[in-house]
């Protein structure tokens, strides 16, 4: 079963693309590492799927968890997620 599912996932900050077309897909019990240089998008991927950006953040593609997109969720939806399921 599929917990964590990110799809196309895009982040530009005031018109600066920061990343581009992330696919993952972390399957229940599963434990996954995200490598790469520094400065390669990995704080940044973990922060778009929190949502927890910087301001003028625009995000594109799907983070689901437990099959529920987070793209579009308001800060105080995303904080009752953050707090209970992320």
């Amino acid at each position: 079963m599929t917990l964590l599912k990110i799809k196309n996932l895009s982040l530009t900050i005031q018109d600066k693309s920061i990343l581009k077309s992330i696919n993952l897909e972390i399957n229940n019990g599963e434990i996954y590492g995200l490598l790469g240089e520094s400065g390669s998008g990995k704080s940044m991927t973990a922060a778009a799927i929190t949502q927890l950006l910087p301001q003028f953040s625009k995000l594109g593609g799907e983070v689901n968890l437990n099959n529920n997109n987070f793209i579009g969720k308001t800060d105080s939806e995303m904080c009752k997620i953050r707090g209970n399921q992320i």
